[in-house]
């Protein structure tokens, strides 16, 4: 474990860069590896690495959240795998995957002696047993491992099931409280709504009843003023008819006292002719006096008409003073009258001002409502838009938990096939070379057993010799071993001295050894 130094899975998770997780010690990574997990997987990521254009807080923080969930409970998956390597003494080597050693190193020991391969393949044997009995310990550890994982997977899966049930039923819960608030909160507002059209119906009732009124007494006030200016035109042209009548008929009376006048002259002056005559024949004294008084009555006339006419004039000047004095009063009277009118309009305007700002003031009231009311649906619509991207992250969230799971167990799957290609194509590489070991140790067998019986025959013709010679005495005195060595040395292939020294030494022991390592290499 120390030769790990601290850049391993055991170390504070706050440090887990990409380059700190890309030294992760061979342990670690092997970890990684059975667990089909990315190093990459374990590399810490900032809040702010979340954010995005466009993208709520809300979801921001959800997906920081889910990752770090994730990230810690790999990290703890990891740790514990990497445990478990540690107590079953797994043990990093320079060739590969898993714990096997190559035989690379087999090539330059071709060349020794049987006995050396017979024991190296015994020795083979015995790590190739210890190797499969660990193997089959750490298949049956990891098929353990994996079982824990897969309960812990339907452990977790069960609580996810749970919490999600849990979740939907507060969920539906949540939906039916928020539905009868939302129903409550529409039937409200829609008796506030009703309500509100029924006080603008009856405030534009009224309004329009105010404005026809309004227009009613204006036509009304139009129609008398018209009526009044057409009394008032009439009652003038009447008394300007009335006058004109009065001037006229004065000046016809005058025109008739003036020609009654005239008729009287005429009269008096044809009187005054026959008198004249009649008096031109009375008396001449009397043309003096008769003039004289005729001269008076003349005078007397003309002043009399003079009196008269001023009188007329006099009368007229009075009338039309009457009539002055009477326009200036209908004057002033209409003056008046469009005063009292004027000031009743600027009232009436007044009221209608300050009716219409209360009515602005309505109307701005209720817009503000509606405003308000508007900023409450928009407000209750953008919680639902949140709540719907809420759910529809994390449904995307658990589908993508789901997909890393699969890809996670895919790459287990692959490690693990590929660690059990790898075991197998060494296993069978030792297999071949057993095979080889065995047939180098057959051919062997072959040309001893060749070496025999070509002994034997030397034997059998060196005791015929003798036999033939009966010179038994010499039979004591050859040297069997020198003499078959010698004849047999061309077609024997050498032998190394070890090697000779245990055939020479225990034939017997050397052939229950062949006999007890031919199964085993069947095996």
């Amino acid at each position: 474990m120390g030769d790990e130094g601290n850049r391993n899975i055991e170390a504070d998770d706050a440090m887990f860069t990409s380059d700190f997780v890309r030294a992760f010690s061979p342990r670690s990574k092997e970890a990684c590896r059975l667990l089909g997990v990315l190093p990459k997987e374990c590399v810490i990521r900032s809040y702010e690495s979340f954010a995005a254009h466009g993208l709520a807080p809300e979801i921001q923080k959800l997906r920081y959240q889910e990752f770090e969930s994730l990230r810690q409970e790999t990290i703890q998956m990891v740790r514990e795998q990497r445990y478990d390597l540690v107590q079953s003494g797994w043990q990093p080597t320079k060739y590969g995957l898993g714990s096997v050693k190559s035989m690379g190193d087999s090539k330059s020991k071709k060349a020794a002696v049987a006995a050396a391969d017979r024991a190296r393949i015994e020795k083979l044997m015995a790590r190739q047993n210890k190797e499969l009995e660990a193997m089959v310990s750490y298949e049956v550890k990891m098929a353990n491992l994996r079982s824990r994982q897969d309960a812990k997977l339907e452990n977790r899966k069960l609580a996810e099931a749970k919490a999600k049930q849990e979740r939907k039923q507060e969920m539906l819960k949540a939906a039916e409280k928020k539905r009868q608030w939302e129903l409550a909160k529409a039937a409200e507002e829609e008796a506030i709504k009703a309500k509100n059209a029924a006080e603008a119906k009856k405030l534009y009732i009224k309004e329009q009843k105010y404005l026809a009124e309004l227009a009613r007494k204006e036509e009304e006030r139009k129609a008398d003023a018209k009526r009044k200016q057409e009394a008032r035109a009439a009652k003038r042209r009447e008394h300007e008819k009335r006058t004109a009548a009065i001037q006229t008929e004065q000046f016809m009376q005058m025109q008739i006292k003036q020609e009654e006048m005239d008729r009287r002259e005429q009269r008096l002056a044809a009187d005054f002719e026959a008198k004249k005559k009649f008096m031109e024949e009375v008396s001449a004294e009397k043309a003096k006096q008769a003039t004289m008084r005729i001269a008076m009555v003349l005078e007397d006339k003309e002043r009399i008409l003079e009196e008269r006419r001023q009188e007329v004039e006099d009368r007229m000047k009075a009338q039309q003073k009457r009539l002055q004095e009477f326009e200036a009063q209908q004057i002033k009277q209409v003056i008046d009258k469009r005063k009292k009118a004027k000031i009743l309009e600027e009232k009436r305007l007044e009221a209608m001002a300050a009716q219409k700002k209360r009515d602005e003031q309505r109307v701005r009231q209720l817009v503000q409502q509606q405003y308000q009311k508007d900023m409450l649906v928009e407000e209750l619509e953008e919680k639902k838009r949140m709540e719907r991207e809420f759910k529809a992250e994390l449904i995307r969230l658990n589908e993508s938990r789901k997909a890393a799971n699969l890809k996670r167990l895919q790459r287990q799957e692959n490690y693990r096939r590929a660690n059990l290609i790898q075991k197998v194509n060494a296993d069978a590489a030792k297999v071949r070379e057993i095979d080889l070991v065995k047939q180098k140790t057959l051919r062997e067998r072959q040309q001893y057993q060749i070496g025999l019986v070509r002994q034997k025959k030397q034997l059998v013709e060196l005791f015929g010799k003798i036999k033939q010679s009966k010179n038994w005495k010499t039979m004591g005195k050859l040297d069997l071993t020198a003499e078959l060595s010698k004849s047999s040395s061309s077609a024997r292939l050498p032998l190394t001295d070890a090697n000779a020294e245990r055939r020479s030494s225990d034939p017997g022991r050397q052939k229950m050894k062949y006999s007890q390592s031919t199964p085993n290499l069947a095996h």
